[in-house]
């Protein structure tokens, strides 16, 4: 297995969905490969980030509300000076 046919597989890899031989392959290719080894641990990452973010409660209406007006305000207002703060 090369760097290109690791990288294709790695979501089938996170998903259990490998066959047995691709497996091995991968594990093969990622004993000797450190590029190909980050790039999984960047998407296995990614993949522990995203479900932390599923398992948050949602932001309440009032509260996002208050974040738009705020946002809103913020950029009518135009940037400002950095030492004024």
């Amino acid at each position: 297995m090369n760097c290109l046919e690791v990288r294709i597989k790695i979501l089938q890899f996170l998903f259990g969905e490998l066959t047995i031989v691709e497996l091995a392959e991968l594990h093969e290719h990622l004993g000797g490969c450190a590029e190909c080894k980050v790039e999984l641990e960047a998407v296995e990452m990614l993949m522990s980030c995203m479900d932390c973010l599923c398992d948050c409660e949602p932001v309440p209406e009032h509260v996002r509300e208050r974040i738009y007006i705020k946002l809103a305000e913020d950029t009518q207002a135009g940037p400002r000076d950095a030492g004024a703060r």
